[in-house]
């Protein structure tokens, strides 16, 4: 379909970026969803001195996790339109804050299973 503004005809794209969205020719969000749980797992990265923090409360490392990374990766989310891959893809990244429950903060440290982690429980 020819776009014609001011005499010119417009060039049509596959893909471009608008407002920090991945707009697709074909309305397709997978492009979008990755990059913004790609944007989310740097946010995760980045952090990591507060996840190591053991002076830290993990209610509020949960907390922090909930404000500074959930919302980079579903920025915009309510106009994705989802396949069944992309759903596993939001549900396979649920597990990056898996990290952060005491199970792992205690016995990390202890190279002990997570089922015993009342052992070492601060």
């Amino acid at each position: 379909m020819a776009i014609i503004c001011q005499g010119k005809e417009l060039e049509q794209v596959e893909t471009f970026k608008c407002l920090g969205s991945i707009i697709t020719e074909n309305g397709d969000c997978s492009k979008e969803i990755q990059a913004r749980l790609g944007a989310a797992t740097g946010a995760v990265r980045s952090l990591d001195s507060l996840w190591k923090d053991r002076s830290l409360n993990v209610k509020v490392k949960q907390r922090l996790l909930s404000t500074l990374v959930w919302t980079v990766a579903l920025y915009g989310c309510e106009t994705w339109r989802l396949k069944a891959v992309d759903v596993r893809r939001i549900q396979g990244f649920e597990g990056v804050g898996q990290h952060i429950r005491p199970t792992h903060l205690c016995c990390k440290k202890y190279n002990l299973r997570s089922d015993y982690w009342q052992l070492c429980r601060t």
